[in-house]
């Protein structure tokens, strides 16, 4: 029920499928409730390591799908006349220790080159002391929820489903798989996990989770 699972089912639902989302709790009651709102190709000094461990390649393939995705969001919500504050703007990476600035640099010229609308100023138009700033143009904000709870209105209804407050326990692979939940099971020809937090034993990735809290 956060963005990414309401996302799918509604890029599904488009293509003439049947779809069911199934909440624990309440639709964008979550992570997608929480965020700071940014849809935006900034995320700190990620590039420069994405280009390390995984290869120019597949860096520019990272950035390219953040800048669709933000074209996606203002082509739905102008579609669907969905009313979001979705509003163009700015996006800034700064640093307050002058130590760093070569360090921003260093990242700003890979951004550059794997094709990202950026520019580099000497300062970010904050009301206190920067060194530097890594300016992504054209970036956006919008209302998560307003957004998501448009987008589940879309999805409900001519034979597709939104379950609130109804926890998945298992997944069973078949024709058609098998969601446990506690009220019952539901059959589907294919299933998307779509939570924050993985719910299948798989891979063990639950011991890889960490939790952080945002200065925001």
């Amino acid at each position: 029920g956060g963005i990414a699972g309401i996302s799918c089912a509604y890029f599904l639902k488009k293509q003439g499928k049947s779809v069911v989302v199934i909440e624990a709790n309440e639709v964008a009651s979550g992570i997608t409730s929480g965020t700071t709102a940014q849809i935006t190709s900034e995320h700190n000094l990620i590039y420069s390591d994405l280009i390390k461990t995984f290869g120019e390649d597949k860096a520019r393939l990272y950035a390219e799908a953040h800048q669709t995705a933000i074209d996606t969001v203002e082509d739905i919500v102008n579609a669907e006349k969905i009313e979001c504050d979705f509003k163009r703007l700015n996006s800034y990476l700064y640093t307050e220790d002058e130590k760093q600035v070569k360090k921003l640099k260093d990242e700003f010229e890979v951004i550059k080159k794997l094709g990202l609308p950026v520019t580099y100023e000497e300062s970010a138009p904050v009301p206190f002391k920067t060194f530097g700033a890594i300016v992504y143009s054209n970036q956006a904000q919008f209302h998560p929820r307003k957004y998501v709870f448009a987008l589940a209105e879309i999805i409900n209804g001519d034979g597709s489903y939104i379950f609130e407050n109804t926890r998945c326990l298992d997944v069973k692979e078949g024709e058609p798989c098998t969601v446990k939940t506690e009220k019952g099971d539901i059959h589907a020809k294919e299933v998307i996990v779509a939570t924050n937090t993985p719910i299948l034993d798989r891979g063990f990735y639950f011991t890889r989770m960490e939790w952080t809290r945002s200065y925001v």
